[in-house]
């Protein structure tokens, strides 16, 4: 359950932002309720409708305001159960612009495209959990991590690969 309500919240909170289906009741009555004197202003075809817009547009930003307070809220007291790392992984995960890969639109044109191996080992990364598939050493002896092969000496410039290379040709 744990995992599914941190996948739940919003990505700038350190979720996944998928959405609650019990919401979506509430949502469409909230917008029902909003747009009520609109409907009916258009329905009658009055003039003044520019005032019942902006009536409108006041009732939805005070909402979103409650709405993310309440959000702030239960993230806040949801985190408070987290283990220190997972805790660490959360708050990096809610850095400005760590969830851009997220939210942005999967267009294969631009290679925004991620394949579901990808998508999964990078949801991993992003809380901090094992990726499937990883040997349990490196080839230097140390136990195999996402950070050792992140920090590893020379993996900007494929110095962990040489270095895979050359092992395999000496054995």
């Amino acid at each position: 359950w744990r995992y599914r309500t941190q996948a739940i919240f919003p990505c700038r909170s350190g979720g996944l932002g998928v959405i609650r289906p019990k919401t979506l009741i509430s949502e469409f009555e909230t917008s029902k309720e909003f747009s009520a004197p609109l409907t009916t202003a258009i329905l009658k075809q009055e003039r003044k409708i520019l005032d019942i817009i902006n009536a409108e547009a006041e009732l939805k930003s005070s909402h979103k305001k409650r709405k993310r307070e309440l959000e702030k809220e239960e993230v806040a007291s949801f985190n408070q159960e987290l283990s220190p790392q997972l805790k660490r992984a959360v708050e990096l995960a809610s850095e400005k612009g760590a969830s851009s890969w997220l939210i942005t639109l999967p267009l294969e044109e631009h290679g925004f495209h991620l394949h579901k191996a990808a998508f999964r080992d990078a949801v991993c990364l992003r809380y901090g959990w094992r990726p499937q598939l990883l040997p349990d050493t490196c080839i230097c002896g140390a136990p195999f991590t996402p950070s050792h092969a992140m920090s590893y000496p020379g993996y900007i410039d494929g110095g962990w690969m040489r270095c895979c290379i050359a092992r395999l040709r000496a054995s």
